[in-house]
């Protein structure tokens, strides 16, 4: 954890942030910035969570989630990276097969209406992918509950296993 440090703002530099002022009574948290394990084990399953949600403004999201429930907050805000650009749609074909196994239905993954894939007219784009959406059906928003929640809780998991291995290995090596 100790290379993450030098990206992760010190509390100094929160509190001297301007355009935070109204923030700090939640922002200066120990808990939000602290490496501690209670924290990052919930910090690994905010982000997993709401890594895997399509929701605008992912990071924002975790953010609160993160403040609410006291999680390490820059661990939850960098795991939201985990659907990006390049992985958005593999990510979402795979929520969609998930949710068809479970849901037995061996419908197979709706294409996308043809339309002109012009640069300039982003709206026209806009309109046809809010249309085609809501063909993915139960499928999808079955798989998206599933791999959501089991994600967040396998990383929490993990979280939690490597903590109690390196606190093991850190009291065995320094005992001797």
């Amino acid at each position: 954890m100790l290379f993450l440090k030098k990206w992760i703002p010190t509390k100094k530099e929160v509190k001297r942030e301007e355009n935070l002022k109204g923030l700090h009574q939640f922002l200066l948290s120990p808990d939000l910035w602290h490496f501690h394990r209670h924290a990052v084990e919930k910090g690994v399953a905010i982000g997993f969570f709401v890594a895997f949600l399509p929701v605008p403004l992912q990071m924002v999201f975790a953010g609160l989630l993160a403040l609410f429930l006291r999680a390490n907050l820059p661990i939850a805000i960098a795991l939201t990276w985990l659907n990006n650009p390049f992985t958005f749609i593999p990510i979402n074909i795979f929520i969609y097969r998930v949710g068809s196994l479970l849901s037995e239905s061996n419908s197979s993954l709706p294409l996308p209406p043809e339309w002109d894939w012009r640069q300039d007219d982003l709206q026209t784009f806009w309109e046809h992918f809010v249309a085609w959406v809501p063909s993915f059906g139960k499928a999808y928003f079955l798989g998206l509950i599933i791999v959501a929640t089991f994600s967040a809780i396998l990383g929490y998991l993990v979280a939690r296993i490597t903590f109690i291995l390196f606190e093991l290995y850190f009291n065995k090596r320094f005992k001797k």
